[in-house]
Order: structure tokens, then sequence, then C-alpha cells
């Protein structure tokens, strides 16, 4: 593991909720791009909860996957953060209503993931 790079991901709350609820050791955490090289594959990635600047949990980086849609909904299902399809969908926000199990999505693929049960205010990490 690289520990000379990280990477903080803002994460929606209900992807927090869903993921930490069924205590997923793998999660997706999907972008509308098909790129991230942020940092590279073995380095952590921790989770910032969107509008609270809480840490809830941290992973593994391990591998971007392009892929459509539907596809990651096969593959991921709730580990996409959403409880189904029709919820991913609606997630994905998808300008113009554009709705379409073709899109496709960069999976970034975040292994050994640890949910924290206490709160980590990003700002008191040191």
């Amino acid at each position: 593991m690289d520990y000379n790079e990280g990477y903080v991901a803002i994460v929606n709350p209900t992807w927090t909720r869903i993921c930490k609820e069924n205590s997923f050791s793998e999660v997706n955490m999907w972008l509308r791009r098909a790129n991230f090289k942020a940092i590279s594959q073995g380095s952590p990635i921790f989770f910032l909860e969107k509008g609270s600047r809480l840490i809830r949990g941290y992973g593994i980086f391990d591998k971007l996957v392009v892929t459509s849609v539907v596809s990651a909904w096969n593959t991921y299902q709730q580990a996409n953060g959403a409880k189904s399809l029709d919820e991913f969908l609606r997630t994905l926000n998808l300008p113009n209503d554009n709705v379409s199990y073709n899109i496709s999505l960069g999976c970034v693929i975040v292994k050994n993931v640890t949910w924290l049960n206490q709160d980590y205010l990003l700002n008191n990490l040191e």
C-alpha cells in the first residue's frame, strides 16, 4: 500500500448509509466520467460525507472499470449505494432526464472497506 498518496472522496449521504448498513467490504464509488487518475492502485480512499465534513470510512483503491449503468448495477447492486436500479438511475442525476442503461460510468472499485463507528471531522485529523 502506498501511504504517500491518498484521496478524499466526497460521497452522497445515501450512498454512505446504504453501503455502511450492509457492511460492504467492497464498494463501487461510481463516477459519471470514464477516468480516474487521482491515485494509484493500492492507495487509500477516504469517504467524506457531502455536507457534513465527516469521514465515514475508508478503503483501498483496487481498480477502475468502465462499464454501462446496467452492468454496474448487475455487478455491484446495492454496493453502488442505491437500493434498486431505479434509485441508482435517479442518483446518477443525468442531465435532461436522459435515463439510459447504456451510458458509461467509471466504476472506482474500493476494497477492504472499513466503516467508522464514530465521527471523524475532517479538520480534526492531524
